[in-house]
């Protein structure tokens, strides 16, 4: 039973070649978080899974210093342009075989202090 409500929750599922993970995106996060507090990304969801299922050159990918299962995925947005140069997809890593998306936004600039690039 518990398996069938966490599938009906799901907006999407999709396998990140660079984590190498299936990142998941719940439905309860996408309506009340992320499109509440960052509408900029409201008709972004294919863009979105694409970041997430390609591994491209210009995608860039950084984790948090302080917490390793935090991970956040920037691309170049022009569709954000002229407030915000990224969109930048939050992740937090559960396991070995899966993460979830913690919030998507738009971000003007790349993270400096608290943040590690990933190669």
């Amino acid at each position: 039973m518990e398996d069938i409500k966490e599938k009906e929750n799901i907006k999407f599922s999709v396998f990140c070649p660079y984590l190498k993970r299936e990142v998941i995106l719940y439905k309860d996060s996408w309506y009340y978080k992320i499109l509440h507090d960052h509408p900029e990304v409201s008709n972004r969801i294919e863009l979105i899974t694409t970041i997430l299922s390609k591994d491209e050159e210009d995608t860039l990918k950084y984790r948090k210093k302080t917490d390793s299962n935090r991970v956040a995925i920037f691309k170049e947005c022009p569709h954000l342009l002229p407030y915000n140069k990224y969109i930048k997809i939050g992740l937090k890593i559960i396991n070995e075989k899966r993460a979830v998306v913690a919030t998507v936004h738009g971000q003007r600039n790349l993270p400096r202090t608290d943040m590690e690039e990933i190669r």
